[in-house]
């Protein structure tokens, strides 16, 4: 007889001969820390690791992915603050961080948006900062109170639902500026 057909292509399985991809998809459920060695991953473009069960703060090594673009870590047990080299990540685009266990301020994302450099910068430089556009945070502990003024400027979606807020938040239009 001959040899049955080739399976369809998204059904192929990955040979030494397949080119790897930029971006890691984990599908199983995984309990316990994200590895430290995740920051060795230099060329990643794309990180989904929603709904794994990982547990604990991110690694300061996460900081160290300089061409992430696209990240989920939505659905797991994370907590604490993120890390302050999270400010290195300025090729990324969309964070999703929702339904975690994160708290603190969001201060090391508002060097990640166009036009907001590092603290204290004037702003006048519209180059300054990366290129993030879409942050989902909801449902965690973050302290939001001040999230418009750090980050809304540069933000095209921000979700920040059910978090921390101490205090009042006001609008500021740009002819109060």
């Amino acid at each position: 007889g001959s040899p049955p057909p080739a399976p369809p292509p998204h059904r192929r399985r990955r040979t030494a001969a397949t080119p790897p991809r930029r971006g890691v998809q984990m599908g199983a459920p995984r309990a316990g820390p994200l590895p430290p060695e995740v920051g060795s991953l230099s060329r990643l473009e794309a990180l989904h690791l929603d709904r794994n069960g990982f547990r604990g703060p991110l690694p300061e090594e996460f900081g160290y992915l300089s061409r992430l673009e696209n990240c989920n870590l939505s659905h797991n047990l994370f907590e604490g603050a993120l890390p302050a080299t999270c400010a290195r990540l300025k090729a990324l685009k969309a964070l999703f961080l929702g339904h975690n266990r994160f708290g603190g301020r969001l201060d090391c994302l508002a060097a990640l948006c166009r036009g907001r450099g590092p603290p204290g910068d004037d702003g006048d430089d519209a180059d300054d900062g990366g290129a993030l556009v879409e942050l989902y945070a909801n449902d965690n502990s973050f302290d939001v109170a001040d999230l418009p003024e750090r980050l809304a400027g540069g933000l095209n979606v921000c979700f920040v639902l059910r978090n921390a807020a101490a205090g009042v938040v006001e609008a500021k239009d740009d002819d109060d500026a």
